[in-house]
């Protein structure tokens, strides 16, 4: 959804256009709110160095000793560091699917001596470290599963990255934003899934507040006049199963140009409105 899928424009490229800024896109598709939250920087990448030691040069190969925050749809190579050793992190997977982690690889950017580390050890990725003073927008969720007590972990993914945002002023500028429900075929008002949906989005809503963007209620209820675009008899339809309409969707899910454009607008001006 922050990525971009099937679509000319990603919400962050029409974003920076309303709001005349850089905007940075570290959006990852098919991956988990704990996995973005890995890349983040809110939960740790914990690691394990074979002979536990970085050599003087060359490469160190590590075991991921958690989930892979790393796929196929972005880059295998990450900047950052293990213990105070700057390098590049390299993802080495089996290039078929479903594109299995071998192993990863940790390349030092200066020789020096080599460094006896312990036995788990934290990759800081650089991304993390050197955003962690900016304003975010948060959108991760709709990987997860919804099942019952599952939703807790996605809140608590989500309280993790805003614990590691550091602002220089205090002030914590965020965005979490609600997940959206796809096509009415099957998470149509009343299905499972759309109940599931709906007690992770109240959760959200109830422990981030202020924070907290019901971007889904305005794509299936506003987005559509606010382009000034007519609905057809399916985008009622959708809109009547309290979906977002077929005209703001590439797929079942995901968003196309109009519905990344509106998303966009709308995220601007609370943005404007907030002084983010």
């Amino acid at each position: 959804m922050m990525q971009g899928s099937g679509t000319d424009q990603s919400l962050t490229e029409y974003l920076s256009e309303y709001l005349d800024r850089e905007i940075k896109n570290f959006g990852v598709g098919g991956i988990t709110s704990e996995a973005v939250a890995i890349l983040q920087g809110g939960r740790p990448f914990d690691v394990r160095v074979e002979n536990y030691q970085i050599p003087a040069k060359g490469k160190a190969i590590l075991t991921n000793l958690g989930i892979d925050p790393i796929n196929k749809q972005t880059p295998s190579q990450r900047k950052g560091e293990i213990d105070g050793i700057d390098g590049t992190l390299k993802r080495i997977y089996v290039n078929e699917p479903p594109y299995k982690t071998i192993y990863y690889e940790f390349v030092r950017e200066k020789n020096g001596s080599p460094k006896t580390v312990k036995d788990t050890c934290v990759f800081q990725f650089e991304d993390a470290f050197e955003n962690r003073a900016n304003p975010v927008i948060i959108w991760t969720g709709r990987n997860d599963s919804w099942k019952g007590e599952e939703i807790y972990k996605t809140r608590d993914n989500i309280q993790s990255m805003l614990n590691y945002l550091s602002p220089k002023d205090g002030k914590k500028k965020v965005l979490v934003l609600s997940v959206c429900n796809g096509a009415s075929k099957h998470e149509a008002r009343g299905s499972e899934s759309y109940n599931e949906i709906m007690a992770l989005n109240q959760l959200l809503k109830e422990s981030f507040g202020k924070y907290y963007i019901d971007i889904r209620s305005y794509l299936v209820n506003n987005a559509m006049n606010d382009l000034g675009l007519e609905p057809t008899d399916e985008d009622l339809k959708e809109i009547d199963a309290d979906c977002i309409p077929k005209s703001l969707r590439s797929d079942a899910v995901h968003l196309n140009d109009n519905g990344n454009k509106a998303a966009a607008k709308y995220l601007a001006k609370i943005i404007e409105e907030r002084s983010y």
